[in-house]
């Protein structure tokens, strides 16, 4: 039998799957405007300002002590009461430590630096850092919420979009060095102004702190406290690629992973945002243990996940050849690299969902040998295969560490619960989606060999064989989409009644 607080559930992860798609819409507008970026900057520039973002990053993972992504957690579980304790306390700690930690990075660049060029990117970028961690505090309390559609406004839409057009529009107005720096600073207090209003919004109504009681709960510190360095490593996780490149193949090659990096990231960062939904959704749930309604929960996010995720993966790894070289001449891999990354990123990052339910059940602690472990294979990995293959190497080992980040994850849940998470239905959707990548692969490469006694140019025939095998693809996968979303509707309001 379906429960109320099931069909809620299941209710808010289908909302989740419309924002979902909805940023995928806004970030459609992304690739090509990241190509105008890169080719007007340059590679040299768009290197020095790739680095800098990745030290805000872990600048950011730093100076929230882990509160930032427990607010997941702690807003889910008490928010129905109409009380959050310690939720004003959390967000006055980190947005005073980051102006501190502000100030000191300031002062360590130009002790290390000085005049050099690249101190002035990075101190300008640095401005950006108290904007962004004020903003990720609101974005988390409103994601507990289950309102995805914030981060969407907030981080694809002025975070990353309006990011690239500022920095254009600034290059265009003669800030040819400094331009794309102050695009990031800008589009964040941006962000902030608006995660401020939307968080004012939900939270009228909501008391941010308990009568009597001062600082952050003992409760939240021990379940953010764990966090802390876990959401570092991650943070590093996402950045130590281009650390390990740039030590064994030079500048030049870490800007080419960047891009390649990122091209993963369109395809994983789809999932991402259902991380902050999972975890909310279980947390909610207020259970302990790793029961049925996880399971299905765990199991529906994850076909909405994929369902979205095969698609853009797929695409991006038909037409590789022809997308790769729209970012210039400096920026070179091969597409079987891209190919490999997609399909990792597809697999790794549903997988790895299963991480995000264990943070949902309070095993903070868990989650971070967890992620302890992954970085510590991600790190191997590399090592050993950037110095002999160069970027290519580099791609191949961020694509195995994925899917055994996935595997990891999948391990301990068994390992903390008892229970995979998957269901049935959960087997038969992927075996489908298998299926449908298959077919429309095999219709692609037949199509492409066939076409070529028809076209004079081989390249048309390739292209046109692998626009038709992605059709095919649709023509099977779109159906289990609407299955999927329509299907657990009508069992949900079903029950209800």
């Amino acid at each position: 039998m379906t429960t109320g607080r099931d069909t809620d559930s299941a209710r808010e992860l289908r909302r989740g799957a419309k924002v979902n798609l909805a940023a995928y819409v806004v970030r459609i507008a992304h690739p090509p405007l990241m190509i105008a970026v890169t080719r007007t900057y340059g590679a040299a520039h768009w290197g020095e300002v790739a680095i800098g973002l990745g030290l805000s990053t872990v600048l950011l993972r730093m100076g929230a002590f882990g509160l930032d992504r427990s607010m997941l957690y702690w807003v889910a579980r008490h928010a129905a009461s109409g009380v959050v304790p310690g939720l004003g306390a959390a967000i006055r700690w980190v947005g005073i430590f980051s102006v501190f930690l502000t100030a000191a990075f300031l002062a360590g660049l130009h002790i290390a630096y000085g005049d050099d060029p690249r101190a002035e990117v990075w101190s300008i970028l640095v401005l950006g850092f108290v904007p962004l961690a004020v903003s990720e505090m609101l974005l988390q309390a409103c994601t507990g919420l289950r309102r995805l559609e914030v981060q969407l406004i907030v981080r694809d839409l002025i975070g990353a979009f309006a990011f690239l057009v500022f920095g254009l529009a600034l290059h265009w107005a003669g800030y040819q060095s400094t331009g794309l720096a102050w695009a990031y600073v800008l589009s964040q207090w941006l962000g902030l102004a608006v995660a401020a209003f939307y968080f004012q919004r939900l939270f009228r109504g909501v008391r941010k702190s308990v009568p009597g009681q001062h600082g952050i709960p003992a409760e939240l510190r021990r379940y953010a406290l764990p966090l802390w360095p876990s959401e570092v490593l991650n943070a590093s996780f996402a950045r130590v690629g281009e650390l390990v490149v740039g030590a064994y193949a030079g500048t030049a090659a870490a800007r080419v992973y960047d891009v390649a990096r990122q091209i993963g990231n369109t395809v994983r960062s789809i999932r991402g945002s259902f991380d902050g939904i999972v975890t909310s959704v279980v947390a909610s749930l207020r259970t302990d243990v790793h029961d049925s309604a996880v399971d299905d929960q765990l199991s529906y996010a994850t076909l909405l996940v994929l369902t979205v995720q095969t698609p853009v993966a797929l695409a991006l790894a038909l037409f590789a050849d022809w997308l790769i070289p729209l970012f210039g001449s400096d920026f070179y891999i091969s597409s079987a690299a891209v190919a490999v990354l997609c399909t990792a990123s597809v697999v790794g990052g549903a997988t790895s969902m299963a991480a995000m339910v264990i943070n949902g059940l309070g095993r903070s602690r868990v989650y971070l040998g967890y992620v302890g472990a992954s970085f510590v294979v991600q790190l191997v990995l590399l090592i050993a295969l950037t110095p002999p293959y160069g970027v290519d190497g580099a791609v191949w080992a961020v694509s195995l560490g994925s899917v055994v980040q996935g595997v990891l994850a999948l391990v301990l849940q068994r390992r903390v619960t008892g229970r995979i998470g998957l269901n049935r239905q959960a087997a038969n959707g992927i075996l489908r989606m298998l299926a449908a990548v298959l077919a429309g692969i095999v219709v692609a490469m037949m199509a492409s060999e066939v076409l070529k006694g028809w076209f004079a140019s081989a390249e048309i025939a390739e292209i046109a064989g692998r626009v038709l095998g992605y059709l095919v693809f649709l023509a099977i996968h779109l159906p289990l989409f609407m299955q999927v979303y329509r299907a657990k509707r009508h069992v949900n309001e079903m029950g209800a009644a």
